[in-house]
């Protein structure tokens, strides 16, 4: 049998785009099953783990869902909204029986929905795990009003505006769930002294989700983004309030924690697959940032 070591990295055009799932392009991706006829776990089902290059919101209208995020678990309950960022690696997401949902992924570059307004720089400039708020029973049956009438818009195919209608109603659902979380936070809105920190951000979390594996310069990033070492590196601090090696070798670390989990794959084979020059190096750097060595930390999860 052959074994697969890398980790799959999942776009809006490579999407489990089956039964009622809606899609717009590689722009827009809606999933409910708001009628009860079908599992919600549908289009997030996979038997390994996945790397999501998009933006993901979910909200509970029922029951109970769990998942895990960059190997951490996750619970929602009903009325719980999620923003999940682009470039996680999600894995075992699991629906209670009659749980029912909605699921919108968003491409964060693509035509119709990149943005730079200071609602999504609010909801994304710091988002590093997944925020989680919960709904009011005004504001979960507002939102649902909300999603019904977008999938009304992306329904009607003969319309040559439909693009501008999904970005102006993208925009609209933002700013309500910023406020919200505006609200909930009770913090300051810096987000128009951040824009351009939060850019280079977002451009090079999309970089690194495709690259991690076979690049961890700095000067490879900031390459990419036409912009000196420096400043790149001051951004992403000001941005996230991380380091950009530390965000280049969490990715790394992270696949790396996810293939040994699973088990059915060599030291060896986990290195080659992010591209070390040998299992000597990898191991180097692996007990560097976790404190144990690969091998000790197989053992660890027996």
């Amino acid at each position: 049998m052959l074994k697969t070591s890398e980790i799959r990295s999942l776009d809006l055009s490579s999407a489990n785009n089956k039964g009622t799932c809606l899609q717009f392009g590689d722009d827009i991706f809606l999933f409910d099953n708001l009628d009860a006829k079908e599992d919600y776990t549908g289009p997030l089902s996979s038997p390994t783990p996945c790397r999501f290059m998009f933006l993901l919101y979910l909200v509970c209208v029922e029951g109970e869902l769990d998942f895990n995020v960059d190997m951490r678990p996750y619970h929602l309950a009903k009325n719980d909204f999620a923003i999940i960022r682009s470039s996680c690696i999600f894995d075992d997401f699991r629906a209670a029986d009659g749980s029912r949902g909605i699921l919108v992924a968003i491409s964060p570059t693509g035509k119709y929905t990149s943005d730079s307004s200071r609602s999504t720089l609010y909801l994304t400039r710091n988002l590093i795990d997944p925020l989680i708020l919960h709904l009011s029973n005004d504001e979960l049956v507002s939102f649902i009003g909300f999603y019904s009438h977008l999938k009304q818009v992306l329904m009607r195919k003969d319309n040559e505006f439909t693009g501008d209608a999904v970005h102006g109603m993208l925009l609209v659902m933002q700013s309500h769930f910023a406020q919200l979380q505006k609200s909930t936070e009770g913090i300051e809105d810096k987000s128009r002294r951040e824009t351009a920190s939060t850019e280079i951000m977002k451009k090079f979390l999309v970089l690194l989700g495709r690259n991690y594996s076979k690049e961890r310069s700095i000067a490879f990033y900031a390459g990419k983004l036409c912009i000196s070492p420096k400043y790149f590196a001051q951004s992403v601090f000001k941005a996230s309030h991380r380091h950009a090696k530390d965000w280049i070798n969490s990715y790394v670390i992270m696949d790396a924690k996810t293939m040994l989990s699973r088990g059915d794959l060599t030291v060896q084979e986990v290195s080659n697959s992010l591209n070390f020059a040998n299992p000597s190096f990898f191991g180097k750097f692996f007990k560097a940032e976790v404190g144990i060595s690969p091998k000790a930390f197989v053992k660890s999860l027996k």
